[in-house]
């Protein structure tokens, strides 16, 4: 005869089963937390650097639409004034003349190409994101005789 087992004189084996159970469940959903976070992390980091970027190239883009360039110092760098696009972000443009390239198709050399650079710096305080962005222009100039 088959007797059931007194409900005192139980292993507890469920119990240790299903504790298990919990606590790998606890543990595999702190790591989802930590990657979740790392990843949440990363993102921002790319957003800002993004956010930089374009406003960088939108200060150079415009310096380069509106600027003069007869305007820009013949040596040194010209600090120019712009709007940033985002509040966020500090932006500071300056313009340097390169010197004079020769002018292709000229058999008299009576012009050469005086060649500027436009360079635009984003930062975003207190994160540490900078990024520049620098375009280069030409202008057909005569040479002094």
């Amino acid at each position: 005869m088959n007797r059931p087992p007194l409900p005192g004189r139980q292993s507890g084996a469920a119990l240790v089963v299903s504790l298990l159970l919990v606590l790998l469940t606890a543990v595999l959903g702190m790591s989802v937390m930590r990657i979740g976070t790392a990843e949440l992390s990363m993102v921002n980091i790319s957003e800002r650097d993004r956010t930089a970027f374009h406003v960088a190239d939108s200060a150079g883009d415009s310096v380069f639409d509106t600027l003069a360039l007869e305007n820009i110092a013949p040596s040194g760098e010209t600090a120019i004034e712009v709007a940033s696009i985002d509040e966020r972000v500090d932006v500071t443009v300056t313009a340097r003349h390169e010197g004079l390239l020769p002018e292709f198709g000229s058999s008299l050399r009576l012009f050469a190409r005086a060649a500027y650079s436009i360079e635009a710096r984003a930062a975003i305080d207190g994160t540490g994101t900078v990024r520049r962005v620098v375009a280069g222009a030409s202008m057909r100039v005569p040479l002094a005789p």
